[in-house]
């Protein structure tokens, strides 16, 4: 009987430039492990580990795209895009 579960979320991210350019690829592994005092039940604890892993992940892409942002601010750079002037566009209904 497992009294702690550790679940290790890998997740492969790539974001590209709106011309197709890749700016950042990288695999971001994260364990996670949810004990007894997390939750009794074991599929709970379960659920727990799973949720902690994936938020785990998503933290460390974040921080990990913004310090590649910083290091190559021109890779990271938004086009400046032509807008109509709002007199000209047409109202949503």
């Amino acid at each position: 009987v497992g009294f702690s579960f550790t679940v290790t979320a890998v997740v492969d991210y790539n974001v590209s430039t709106p011309d197709g350019q890749r700016a950042f690829s990288e695999v971001i592994r994260t364990p996670f492990t949810a004990g007894v005092s997390d939750a009794f039940l074991g599929v709970e604890r379960l659920r727990i580990a799973n949720e902690g892993a994936i938020k785990e992940n998503i933290k460390a892409f974040i921080t990990r795209l913004s310090n590649a942002a910083e290091a190559d601010p021109e890779k990271f750079a938004v086009p400046e895009a032509e807008s109509e002037p709002a007199s000209q566009m047409e109202p949503v209904s």
